[in-house]
């Protein structure tokens, strides 16, 4: 909390939860971000740990135990690449969804807490968010080919 309070300076307030943790005070409408950090979520995806995703293999369940797939347990393959596979569960939202689901957790969506950036420029109100949050241009590839194609 201290680094991204010192980045983004009076930008971003800090208030006491319930329980009396401190935490970044929330954007109002969550859900309003619901789509957008699903979108991001799945660009940051690795490319290379596709093998292990759910859409791959629906009916079977994400396991993270030393003895799952994700386990380095033969050797042969790199600790990145298992390391790699194991963050594709945690970024990629529909393995995340399921592995929540299966441990009887909330969504991850139901406890969403975008701050609230307190911006007042041009007599905008304080922390309103743009009209628009899709991206302004197409991302590419290293290639130069545009990710949807990829």
């Amino acid at each position: 909390m201290s680094r991204l309070q010192a980045r983004f300076g009076n930008l971003l307030n800090r208030c006491q939860s319930n329980h009396g943790e401190l935490r970044f005070e929330p954007y109002e409408r969550q859900e309003n971000f619901a789509g957008l950090v699903r979108r991001c979520l799945s660009e940051f995806t690795p490319w290379s740990s596709s093998q292990v995703c759910c859409k791959s293999a629906p009916s079977t369940q994400v396991r993270l135990s030393r003895n799952s797939d994700l386990a380095n347990k033969s050797g042969r393959r790199t600790l990145d690449a298992v390391e790699t596979d194991r963050s594709h569960i945690f970024i990629h939202p529909p393995c995340f969804a399921k592995l929540t689901q299966q441990l009887g957790l909330d969504s991850s969506y139901q406890r969403l807490s975008v701050p609230r950036f307190s911006m007042n420029t041009n007599g905008d109100q304080k922390g309103k968010p743009a009209a628009s949050r899709e991206p302004g241009g197409t991302l590419l590839s290293r290639s130069g080919r545009r990710l949807q194609d990829v």
